[in-house]
């Protein structure tokens, strides 16, 4: 560029044009950088993983099976009722087992425990009461069902069929 004489610099190009021209270069640098944020996002940017889809299915599979099927060890089914026979003859049993501790109880300390816990853990739904020196009477009671047991009675007498009963419930 060649200087006008007396060393005056060019005259400026209008405030105006300056002003739109450095907008437009703004503008045209920021739609620039967004085209280009746009590629590398589209470049980076990936489906999903074919393992994921993979997954998904085989669990969508299982649970569809499992649904299904429904196998006992995930859907237990609901235990049946025990008849009344079979709570009778479990009842029977209990006091059976009871009787032959106070037995032995009698037979190591010379007398009859005062209560069942003296002979060890009294099960839930028998109790038991003594009457004299050497009777007693026990009771049990299982739902609506209740039995007696009494110191004089005979345990062939007292169980009656209760083992039979008892080894007829795995076979159900």
């Amino acid at each position: 560029m060649t200087q006008p004489p007396g060393g005056a610099p060019p005259p400026p190009q209008s405030t105006k044009q300056a002003l739109y021209q450095a907008l437009e270069g703004a503008v045209k640098s920021e739609h620039e950088k967004r085209a280009q944020d746009a590629a590398i996002r589209k470049r980076t940017r990936r489906g999903v993983s074919p393992l994921i889809v993979f997954s998904v299915l085989v669990l969508l599979g299982v649970g569809g099976y499992l649904g299904v099927t429904q196998p006992d060890w995930l859907f237990p089914r609901p235990a049946h009722a025990e008849s009344t026979e079979l709570r009778d003859a479990s009842l029977r049993m209990v006091m059976y087992m009871e009787w032959r501790r106070i037995d032995r109880f009698r037979a190591a300390d010379g007398r009859l425990p005062v209560s069942l816990s003296e002979v060890g853990v009294a099960p839930e739904g028998v109790s038991y009461r003594r009457l004299g020196a050497d009777t007693w009477l026990m009771e049990g009671v299982n739902g609506n069902l209740r039995v007696q047991l009494r110191s004089t009675d005979t345990a062939q007498v007292f169980l009656g069929n209760s083992f039979e009963v008892l080894s007829r419930r795995g076979q159900r």
